[in-house]
């Protein structure tokens, strides 16, 4: 995968989990000022808004996945600068939260730059491959193509066991 994007995901998920650490004392007092802050800072719209710009400059339907590894109380997103459709799921509890960050790259070539030869080659259940990573010891990724998109999804384990290799296949598997 391409390193760049790999650092950015991965620079995202470190970045929400740092910001994030204080807004769980927030989220208690139902504080939202420090997620719009953080909303503001990345350039993220809401997410349905977000989407409604993307499909709009590719002239095509959105595929999402029916299943998340959570149930979210924020859902961001947002064009980039390379013209992929970054989504971004959050939940916030009083204890804890978790990030969920995927992007979607149109025309599906897009996703072939973000392979290496060290990604675990998997078939989904639509019998398109898909290219599982360890980047780190704190993201998992899977990448694959599906309706003429290519996906980039991917979390950290220590926040929710549904990153590992099943949960992202499941994930996968869940966008029709």
């Amino acid at each position: 995968m391409n390193v760049k994007l790999i650092t950015y995901m991965a620079l995202a998920i470190c970045l929400s989990f740092g910001a994030f650490s204080s807004l769980v004392v927030v989220a208690n007092y139902n504080d939202e000022k420090e997620v719009e802050e953080f909303v503001k800072g990345n350039n993220y719209l809401p997410v349905k808004e977000a989407i409604a710009i993307f499909e709009k400059k590719v002239n095509k339907k959105v595929s999402l996945p029916s299943v998340l590894p959570f149930e979210p109380t924020h859902r961001f997103g947002k064009v980039t600068d390379n013209g992929d459709l970054q989504i971004h799921y959050m939940k916030l509890n009083h204890d804890h939260h978790e990030d969920f960050i995927f992007y979607i790259m149109y025309p599906d070539s897009e996703m072939d730059q973000h392979l290496t030869q060290e990604d675990k080659i998997i078939t989904l259940e639509d019998g398109n491959k898909a290219y599982y990573r360890v980047n780190s010891t704190h993201l998992r990724t899977l990448a694959f193509k599906k309706n003429g998109w290519g996906y980039l999804i991917g979390g950290n384990p220590k926040q929710n066991s549904k990153y590992n290799v099943q949960g992202l296949i499941e994930i996968a598997n869940s966008i029709k």
